[in-house]
């Protein structure tokens, strides 16, 4: 097996004549294709499995903007969605495709080690207007202005929304205009905090869920 970071094109994905091209945790490489490599009829488990997989990999593609902050200091030979997808796919997800159940309450958008903000609360002040606050946890390995990650989560658009860094954790409190297709819906709400330079992240928290204004 051969490694290549990238070719004319960039990196080489599927069957060229007798040559593999894939990626692995992140690193493509090529491989000879194997004298036996052919294609098998799965079975039912396998396709259930493929079914779920492809289902919790689409379903976390919208949450990409924040997760590839969230766990990009974990991503080491991998992508930052890749950490997600192992961290969350036990915990969040249960049951057979199509029939999916997903635990809100389990889902993080970020890991790491830095201190979160104490108490966050969110409401909804209009239909619109999100009210966040919080007290700041001034300790040590923080800073006055390592910024806040929102995001939020509306089940009925299969959607997600939220900003990073429009405040400091010095702040307190913040008021948030969010997109108006998310008016109406139902929210699942989730937060983070980084530094300014992204290499510290603290543990995400889940908000809960706000109802419509």
């Amino acid at each position: 097996m051969a490694r290549i970071k990238s070719g004319i094109l960039g990196p080489v994905q599927g069957k060229i004549g007798t040559v593999v091209g894939a990626i692995w945790r992140g690193i493509p490489y090529i491989r000879k294709q194997a004298a036996y490599e052919k294609s098998k009829e799965r079975s039912p488990a396998q396709l259930e499995n493929e079914a779920k997989f492809k289902f919790v990999n689409d379903w976390l593609l919208t949450f990409y903007p924040f997760i590839g902050i969230g766990f990009q200091n974990l991503a080491i030979g991998k992508s930052a969605a890749s950490v997600a997808l192992s961290k969350i796919y036990n915990t969040v997800f249960s049951g057979v495709a199509p029939n999916i159940s997903i635990a809100y309450e389990h889902m993080i958008i970020s890991e790491g080690s830095l201190a979160m903000v104490i108490d966050p609360l969110v409401s909804r002040s209009g239909p619109n207007t999100l009210e966040l606050s919080w007290k700041q946890n001034a300790v040590a390995g923080t800073a006055y202005n390592d910024q806040l990650m929102l995001v939020f989560y509306a089940p009925e658009l299969g959607e997600a929304d939220g900003f990073v860094g429009a405040v400091n954790r010095a702040n307190q409190r913040f008021t948030f205009q969010t997109n108006p297709n998310f008016e109406g819906k139902t929210l699942e709400v989730y937060l983070s905090i980084t530094s300014m330079n992204r290499k510290k992240i603290a543990n995400s928290k889940y908000l809960g869920t706000l109802l419509p204004f």
